[in-house]
C-alpha cells in the first residue's frame, strides 16, 4: 500500500525528439533544468526497491536512468544548434 504521507520523486515525462525540436528555446532549457533537477540514481536516494517497483510507471526519476542520458544528449544536441541571446552584454 502506498503511504501518501511521503511525496514521490521528483520526475518528467519524457517527450518525444519529433516535439523536443519543436519545443521554443525557452522551454527547452525549463525542460533541461527539470531534467537536472532528478536524483542521480535510484541507490543514492533514500527509496527502497519496494516503493520504486510502486510508482507509476512512464516517467523518468533519476539520471542513471538510459532514458534520461538519451534525452538529455538530445536536448543538449538541439540546444547547440541554436542562436542563444546573452544576457551579459
Amino acid at each position: 500500500m502506498r503511504d501518501y504521507g511521503r511525496m514521490e520523486p521528483r520526475r518528467v515525462r519524457p517527450i518525444p525528439k519529433s516535439e523536443l525540436r519543436r519545443l521554443s528555446t525557452d522551454r527547452l532549457l525549463a525542460y533541461r533544468k527539470r531534467l537536472l533537477s532528478l536524483e542521480d540514481s535510484a541507490e543514492s536516494s533514500d527509496w527502497d526497491s519496494d516503493e520504486l517497483s510502486g510508482l507509476e510507471p512512464g516517467f523518468i526519476r533519476f539520471k542513471d536512468e538510459a532514458e534520461w542520458i538519451e534525452l538529455y544528449e538530445e536536448v543538449i544536441a538541439i540546444l547547440s544548434s541554436r542562436e542563444h541571446s546573452s544576457k551579459d552584454t
